[in-house]
């Protein structure tokens, strides 16, 4: 009897892990594209934008790029949306506009050394940290 009550348990317990498997597998993941303002100048600008949003809310990937200056975030639609995204924006200081949405679409991420040299008012802070890292 024990044995037979084992056996449920173990039928049981693999039928509770394919459900929670197949309703995770609900979740689906979108792409938004924002432009935001003030503009990045920077890598410390990408930087400062990615380090804050990986922390909202269902933000699974986060893509910069300068020459284009969009922000491509890849989001659980389930957890967040692209208004909310924006607000997350709003907090470290940005106005986000969504350009577009689009599920497949994916961003060039990177920025060359020499940008990081000719730095923008937004930067300055960042910079003399940096600076004072370099000469020790």
């Amino acid at each position: 009897m024990q044995e037979k009550i084992n056996d449920m348990k173990r039928i049981m317990t693999a039928l509770l892990m394919l459900m929670a498997v197949a309703i995770c597998g609900l979740a689906e993941n979108r792409i938004a594209i924002f432009e935001v303002s003030p503009k990045m100048h920077c890598e410390n600008c990408e930087n400062k934008i990615k380090s804050n949003l990986r922390h909202e809310s269902g933000v699974k990937r986060i893509a910069t790029s300068l020459k284009k200056q969009t922000v491509t975030v890849t989001y659980d639609s389930d957890k967040t949306s692209p208004e909310a995204i924006a607000k997350g924006f709003a907090k470290i200081g940005y106005t986000a506009k969504p350009v577009t949405s689009a599920p497949n679409r994916k961003a060039k991420v990177g920025v060359g050394a020499k940008t990081v040299r000719k730095q923008a008012v937004c930067c300055e802070a960042d910079t003399t940290a940096m600076k004072k890292v370099e000469k020790r």
